[in-house]
């Protein structure tokens, strides 16, 4: 039986490509593909199965076997910065050769910044082979920069050419049509796949109530999008209501040292102690995490749905989350959530103190946001709804 050929164009080390692609993973129709939108020496664990079109895979297995594998991320960086420097258009050259060699029938860009540029950079090359473009944007890709000219004019020639196109909010849905897109829009879902409800529902009997709880989780972003030191100053500020209770902190960079000293600071000035976790949880980890949690709080500039958001709602811990996410999608502000602005750390600090102070609430939010991710996000309704998009595209039914 002939396959029909995807090719994901994507950062290959993120768990949100792996569990977008892996959806489809069991499908025997399809013969899937990935090209890094991004130059990594090493792609995901879970799409170790999937062929890799991306270059320099040699020095990574030479990594390995030299056991330098922890030194990955400082090559990356490196060979980035040189390729960005000296070699702009090796990537995009690359990626031109591979879809002449394997003629996908359909190409998906997960993220715009880097796989909708990257494409949009060969189009003109390839328009004639009539290939069916699918883009999904991640996060903060059309909301943070459509307020910069440069990207505004890149992310608008991107949509003129882009057939297919889905996110993870209305807002962004009418950004797109704002911005020029006039193709076929996919129903509004998260952006990465959805949770095992049996799984959920095995945790959320075994978990205690959200109210008993003594974990505050607090996402460990800070750079051009997160915020995360609003969220360390606001919880200083609630240290009355801090006793017996553990601060974590996960998503922290390594090389992070403004949160080190951040942490430090506020340990010195509360006497909490902060522990910042792994880089590497799993997704069954990180939802393990939030259901140990009573609050749960991410803070940024700019996001879609906010896969941790979901993952707090999913493990019964009480979302405080930033308004420039599609959060009030989701759940009911000062109900079964908290909207905060990502720099108002007042506000944030209002919000911690409400959450702390009402047991009430925070144990009808875990019932309430339960029943929603049940309702919104089934891994099982969202893989066939992945799945019938790629084949509507294919029979030409849209």
């Amino acid at each position: 039986m002939k396959k029909n050929k995807i090719l994901f164009i994507s950062f290959i080390n993120s768990i949100h490509t792996s569990r977008w692609i892996n959806q489809l993973k069991d499908n025997q129709s399809f013969e899937i593909f990935i090209f890094p939108s991004k130059f990594a020496l090493k792609s995901h664990p879970d799409l170790a199965h999937l062929p890799s079109l991306g270059p320099l895979n040699w020095l990574s297995k030479l990594l390995f076997f030299l056991k330098l594998e922890i030194h990955i991320f400082k090559f990356e960086m490196v060979i980035n910065k040189l390729l960005d420097l000296y070699f702009p258009n090796y990537l995009s050259n690359r990626l031109y050769r591979m879809i002449n060699r394997y003629n996908p029938d359909i190409i998906h860009t997960l993220e715009t910044q880097h796989a909708g540029y990257l494409m949009e950079r060969i189009y003109s090359k390839i328009e004639a082979k009539k290939i069916n473009w699918w883009h999904t944007n991640w996060g903060s890709d059309f909301y943070v920069f459509q307020n910069f000219e440069h990207h505004k004019l890149l992310i608008k020639s991107l949509l003129s050419h882009v057939n297919y196109y889905s996110c993870e909010c209305e807002r962004d849905v009418l950004l797109a049509k704002k911005l020029g897109y006039a193709g076929i829009v996919f129903p509004v879902h998260p952006n990465t796949g959805g949770f095992d409800q049996s799984e959920l529902e095995s945790l959320n009997v075994k978990s205690l109530p959200t109210s008993k709880r003594r974990v505050i989780l607090l996402k460990g972003y800070q750079g051009w999008a997160g915020r995360a030191l609003f969220g360390i100053r606001a919880l200083e500020r609630c240290k009355d209501l801090l006793d017996g209770y553990s601060i974590k902190l996960y998503s922290v960079a390594s090389n992070a040292s403004d949160i080190q000293t951040a942490v430090a600071i506020f340990h010195a000035n509360t006497g909490i102690s902060v522990e910042i976790l792994p880089n590497n949880l799993s997704h069954d980890k990180m939802i393990e995490l939030h259901a140990s949690a009573r609050i749960s709080i991410g803070l940024s500039i700019g996001d879609g749905i906010s896969t941790s958001l979901l993952e707090s709602m999913a493990g019964g811990s009480f979302p405080i989350q930033s308004n420039s996410s599609c959060c009030c999608d989701w759940f009911e502000n000062f109900k079964s959530g908290i909207s905060v602005h990502a720099e108002d750390t007042d506000e944030i600090a209002k919000a911690i103190r409400h959450a702390l102070m009402n047991d009430e609430m925070v144990d009808l939010a875990r019932e309430l946001n339960f029943e929603k991710i049940s309702k919104s996000a089934d891994y099982k309704i969202l893989q066939q709804v992945a799945i019938g998009n790629y084949n509507r595209i294919l029979n030409k039914e849209i």
